[in-house]
């Protein structure tokens, strides 16, 4: 064996043995959170609306029903069969229990004569008091996880299972306006819901199981002058761990910051202005409009999620060029409605080549072959 092959065998067994996941051709400098990309879900609770309510909907919308026109399976097989390592909640408040335990929709379809629906909450979950996860009350209600508290604990189970795995980012979208004044009337949410929302996380979850605000600040004036100067940690000192951010960029966002503008002692991080004490991560929907600022925000340091498509609408046509936009933008998080095909309309799905859970960012990272797995 001459040199080169030697100095070849030693680093790939180098890597081997410390069970290095890292991208090992760059073993000398290796990846830091920031500088990879992964795909995710976007409504990852959401399951196919029942066909009754359905076809009640299109009778009302036939645009709207389209839009909604998708579901999932399970976050556990979401994250084991496809790879995915970013997910999407929406939470509703639900202090007294009971409140989205028994939807319209049902009844609404019935007296159209369409088929009976059955029970969607067998165990009564609903009744109880809590979060809740779901899409459109009444209308768009089925949920894989019925409660926040039973997504964060198959996510944790999922997790301890595969402790070594690319850190997941858990978006949580605030939800609390009605669709209209004859259907449930969800509970605004104040600092105190704010606050329960934050410890049912940590009733599942410890705080080493997550990367927080105060990890990434540690010692520096804000969170952005930490972004700016030390970054985000080594990729192999965050695996198994998760990252919660807050999807909402309007009053209630407002509200989760008031009196921690860096996010000081909170376990959420926010889509705030690039100026802002607080910026670290970004929410931003269209790759296509806003290309070249995800750009310079990933340039610099910073986390952004974007999305690969969105009501329907790519997967119908098998349209990638919102796709191929996420990509090559650099944002670390791309969102889909499609880890797997609807192949009565087309093959479009979101997925790296050779099912890789996650790549090398094509912006944040230099010379790295960007079809090389990182597993």
């Amino acid at each position: 064996m001459n040199t080169i092959m030697k100095l070849k065998y030693w680093a790939i067994m180098a890597c081997i043995s410390s069970l290095c996941p890292s991208v090992c051709s760059n073993a000398e400098q290796p990846l830091r959170f920031n500088q990879i990309q992964v795909i995710g879900t976007h409504n990852s609770y959401k399951m196919n609306i029942h066909p009754s309510v359905m076809e009640a909907l299109r009778q009302q919308s036939e645009s709207t029903a389209s839009s909604l026109d998708y579901g999932h399976v399970t976050l556990a097989r979401q994250f084991s069969e496809y790879g995915m390592r970013k997910i999407e909640l929406d939470v509703f408040a639900d202090p007294e229990g009971g409140l989205f335990a028994h939807p319209l929709g049902p009844g609404i379809a019935e007296e159209l004569g369409l088929p009976s629906i059955p029970e969607h909450d067998p165990h009564g979950l609903l009744e109880k008091s809590g979060f809740k996860v779901l899409h459109v009350p009444d209308i768009d209600y089925q949920s894989t996880v019925l409660t926040f508290v039973k997504a964060l604990q198959e996510v944790r189970e999922w997790s301890q299972k595969h402790s070594r795995h690319v850190p997941i980012l858990v978006m949580v979208e605030l939800k609390d306006s009605p669709i209209g004044p004859e259907y449930t009337q969800p509970v605004p949410f104040d600092r105190t819901l704010l606050m329960n929302l934050e410890a049912e996380i940590l009733s599942v979850f410890e705080t080493n199981d997550l990367i927080t605000p105060d990890d990434i600040r540690k010692n520096h004036a804000s969170l952005r002058e930490a972004i700016l100067t030390n970054g985000w940690p080594l990729l192999d000192e965050v695996r198994g761990q998760l990252m919660f951010a807050l999807d909402n960029t309007d009053a209630k966002r407002d509200l989760y910051l008031a009196g921690n503008d860096s996010l000081e002692g909170r376990l959420l991080f926010t889509s705030v202005d690039e100026g802002h004490p607080a910026a670290a991560w970004f929410k931003i929907n269209d790759p296509v409009l806003q290309f070249d600022r995800i750009q310079s925000l990933v340039r610099q340091g910073f986390m952004v999620r974007t999305r690969a498509d969105a009501d329907t609408v790519q997967a119908r046509i098998d349209d990638r060029s919102q796709l191929t936009k996420a990509l090559l933008s650099g944002a670390q998080f791309i969102s889909t409605d499609y880890p797997a095909p609807r192949t009565e309309w087309s093959s479009y799905a979101v997925r790296f080549k050779g099912g890789a859970v996650a790549r090398p960012n094509p912006v944040s990272t230099k010379n790295q072959d960007l079809d090389m797995e990182v597993e």
